[in-house]
């Protein structure tokens, strides 16, 4: 079912616009009229008028068990549909406005409710329009509530608002497409499960909630995961593994389910389900209210105000891979573990091979890049050739990601003054552990308070600090045999030594995270440590290692219905080759011809993909300074999202 709400939200600057602006009302809520929802088929339910989900559900997303209307918008086909419509009918109050109105009453804003079936012009008058379901839209309404973001107003939606028609048609997700700059990676039905969203710390969405916290939601009407094409969105929150089986274990880190961003002049802000579908246990509800009145003091231009809520003198986390050896599968399992943990991962490469391979990858975390080819070069060397070493490294690596790394690891773990300069030292922060005796045997020195604070810069030399000895046969007396016991012992240790004041040190080896249940670590530990961050490439992946991708600026612009061109500017001093692209194209496209203006950049490696919506191309050089336009002809009118 859905609500929608109207509020008076400013971009910037509106002038006029206040609280105070008579002609400007605060909230606006619309009872639902029409909106996709599943309920049960269980005839024989001792009350019909709770609406539940169908638990048998197998289908699809798109084979919806029943629509809601409004009276006389549709007749109903079939007996049983007959039946679900009476039922539907009979219902004057329901979830998703039973919710917006509790939370607006609680709150300072000023709201009203109304029943109206047509969107045409609803929103007149107000600042933010809310839309929090999958209503059912006009292609006239849809665009006229393009029309009103663009020209400043603002979006809040929840769920897959015009994803059918006013007759329950679906049309596919164009609509959210081109407000969001995004493409759908998938949109999920099942009766019987929860997943969960977890929210980083990057925006106004989430200010004052622990990073790394889960929201946890129901998933029998369904939610939807989108993948942000463009700089102009921002995430706020990724879908971790749901708790159903036949899950998943290789998650992508694009499936946002909430976003914020741009659309023209206007805001909009995204959440891929609806309220009424937070689950009861632990404080989802706070977190969730936490977040729609982040929301919309944001949308308002009202002070948000951001501050770290871990508990002071606690360090960051980070993560450390010894074993990456190219492949992106046990990269993919460890993220997964360190968010659900709220760690923030940071990524040590052993070679150029891998740095290659990761570099580019969503997944990579934004803070930091430390770098360490193969066997440790620095042992035996002089500090001053250490540091020579080291520089050359942290210049590669500025010149293949556009970033700066400020830490390293040798991979021998000789840990002293002489294989780590001090000004290394300094910036590294502490590394999540797997002390795995199989690998690495005894891990004494590993273990030890004073050389995780010596690492971290601390005054104290490591050789003066009390260690604590764990040989290998200490290690399988404690029963620590098993993979995932290792990994958990790993946890339960780092938190004791927070607790106390200290940094947990140790080396980690994805190699032995293949058996390990994510949903074993503790909560408690999500609120000791920074969030995982993602360093998102632009719409395009750089293949030129050894070109940064800042100076490639990616625009696009519809020059007729059926004709799109893309415009990509080096502005850098050298030239860029082998950039790949992928288009990302909804509605019903037979074909797409491309064409280039720029001599030698002619586009190459052509490959459509009709069912997935997606081309790629690829351009061999674009020189200094130099601009290179793609056309895309004999396209639908359906919305492209780059």
């Amino acid at each position: 079912v859905m609500a929608m709400a109207l509020g008076r939200f400013s971009l910037f600057n509106w002038g006029t616009v206040s609280y105070e602006d008579p002609d400007k009302k605060s909230i606006i809520l619309v009872n639902p009229v029409r909106t996709e929802i599943y309920i049960r088929r269980d005839s024989t339910a001792s009350d019909d008028s709770t609406l539940w989900p169908y638990t048998d559900r197998v289908v699809t997303w798109d084979a919806a068990d029943t629509l809601w209307y409004s009276p006389g918008l549709k007749a109903p086909i079939g007996k049983d549909e007959k039946w679900y419509d009476e039922i539907n009918q009979t219902h004057e109050e329901v979830p998703f406005v039973q919710w917006w109105e509790d939370l607006l009453y609680k709150s300072d804003l000023n709201y009203d409710v109304i029943y109206e079936e047509g969107l045409t012009n609803i929103y007149k008058g107000y600042v933010t329009l809310i839309l929090p379901a999958a209503l059912l839209l006009s292609d006239e309404e849809k665009r006229g509530i393009k029309e009103f973001v663009a020209d400043g107003g603002n979006l809040l939606m929840c769920w897959s608002p015009g994803c059918r028609n006013e007759k329950g048609e679906w049309v596919g997700f164009s609509f959210l497409s081109q407000l969001m700059g995004a493409v759908p990676s998938g949109s999920i039905v099942d009766p019987t499960g929860g997943t969960s969203a977890v929210l980083l710390d990057e925006g106004p969405l989430t200010a004052m909630i622990s990073p790394g916290t889960h929201l946890d939601f129901y998933t029998y009407n369904g939610f939807v995961k989108m993948n942000l094409m463009e700089g102009r969105s921002k995430s706020d929150a990724f879908w971790f593994k749901p708790y159903w089986k036949n899950a998943p274990t290789n998650l992508r880190r694009s499936n946002s389910v909430i976003a914020h961003g741009n659309y023209m002049n206007g805001k909009y802000v995204w959440f891929g389900f609806t309220p009424e579908a937070i689950q009861e246990q632990k404080n989802n509800h706070v977190i969730l209210q936490k977040l729609v009145l982040n929301t919309l003091k944001w949308l308002q231009n009202d002070a948000v105000v951001r501050a770290k809520v871990w508990p002071r003198g606690y360090k960051a986390g980070g993560g450390l891979l010894t074993k990456v050896k190219g492949s992106s599968t046990s990269l993919d399992r460890m993220m997964d573990i360190n968010q659900r943990a709220g760690i923030n991962m940071d990524l040590i490469l052993l070679d150029e091979f891998s740095a290659q391979t990761i570099l580019f990858d969503e997944n990579t975390t934004n803070d930091l890049i430390l770098t360490t080819p193969k066997k440790n070069p620095l042992s035996g060397l002089t500090l001053k050739d250490q540091t020579r070493w080291f520089g050359t490294q942290v210049e590669w690596v500025e010149r293949i990601s556009g970033r700066k790394p400020n830490g390293y690891f040798p991979s021998d773990w000789n840990y002293d003054e002489f294989t780590l300069p001090a000004a290394v030292r300094e910036n590294i922060q502490f590394v999540l552990a797997n002390p795995n005796p199989r690998h690495y045997g005894p891990v004494g020195n590993l273990v030890s308070a004073g050389a995780f604070q010596w690492l971290l810069g601390g005054k104290k030399h490591l050789s003066t600090m009390p260690k604590t000895q764990l040989t290998t046969e200490e290690w399988a007396r404690k029963g620590l045999r098993r993979k995932s016991s290792h990994f958990n012992a790993a946890i339960r240790e780092m938190s004791r030594i927070q607790s106390t004041g200290g940094i947990y040190l140790g080396i980690f080896d994805p190699d032995v995270i293949e058996d390990i249940n994510a949903f074993d670590l503790p909560y408690m530990v999500a609120s000791k440590m920074d969030s995982m961050r993602f360093w998102r490439a632009p719409t395009s992946k750089l293949i030129d290692r050894f070109s940064t991708w800042q100076n490639l600026r990616v625009s696009s612009k519809e020059m007729t219905p059926t004709r799109m061109m893309i415009s990509l500017s080096n502005e850098g001093s050298r030239s860029i080759q082998n950039v790949e692209f992928e288009v990302y194209l909804s509605g019903k496209i037979d074909r797409v011809n491309m064409t280039s203006e720029l001599v030698g950049s002619t586009p190459t490696n052509v490959l459509w993909l009709k069912e997935r919506g997606i081309c790629k191309f690829t351009i061999k050089n674009i020189g200094p300074r130099d601009n290179a336009s793609i056309y895309l002809d004999k396209i639908s009118e359906q919305d492209i999202a780059l």
